[in-house]
């Protein structure tokens, strides 16, 4: 989890960058449940992510056991997390659940994950930025990704590549965005009302 963090740090910190434009924006489309499991939602009756309202998916085994090892979680090792979803967005599918007090999101291709705590996940949203790493053939990050799970309220988002603007919408309460540089996310934009 410490690993995560600070590469979704070293991500934000990074965008300071002169950089270039996004090269892709998303649109996401859920995918059909395949399990009518409702658990309790920690959201409460209004439920501040629509995505989370509808019947409990599975995580697939291999994909829980390396999130299980990514979060130290024994808990994921022997049981289904709650209220899992998945999605699919330009960059492939992406797995959003709650894990004890934390909500996440996941990377379904990949297995990055990031987690907030319920109560600031349901304000501020929950986001994940990944890179390509450093190399011999290409000696700086690369192909960097933000994918962002973001409240009911929240629109679209504002982001920063580089010297470049740009904003988002939101679909399914995700966002997500690719470039070669980092991509920093400036401001949450609100439904009025």
């Amino acid at each position: 989890m410490k690993r995560i963090r600070n590469i979704v740090l070293l991500v934000l910190a990074s965008a300071a960058i002169g950089c270039e434009q996004p090269t892709e924006v998303s649109t996401v489309k859920n995918l059909s449940a395949r399990d009518t499991d409702t658990p309790h939602n920690p959201f409460g009756s209004e439920g501040s992510f629509l995505i989370l309202r509808g019947p409990t998916e599975r995580l697939p085994r291999l994909l829980r056991f390396h999130l299980a090892r990514l979060l130290s979680s024994a808990h994921l090792l022997h049981a289904q997390p709650e209220l899992v979803q998945r999605a699919r967005t330009p960059f492939g599918p992406a797995w959003v659940f709650v894990e004890g007090d934390e909500l996440c999101l996941a990377q379904g291709h990949g297995g990055a994950v990031a987690c907030s705590q319920v109560k600031r996940a349901a304000l501020e949203g929950v986001t994940l930025g990944t890179f390509i790493p450093p190399s011999r053939k290409v000696p700086k990050p690369h192909h960097f990704l933000l994918m962002g799970l973001m409240p009911d309220a929240v629109k679209r988002v504002a982001i920063t590549s580089g010297r470049r603007r740009a904003v988002l919408s939101v679909q399914g309460n995700l966002v997500s965005a690719s470039a070669g540089w980092p991509i920093l996310i400036r401001r949450l934009i609100r439904l009025k009302g």
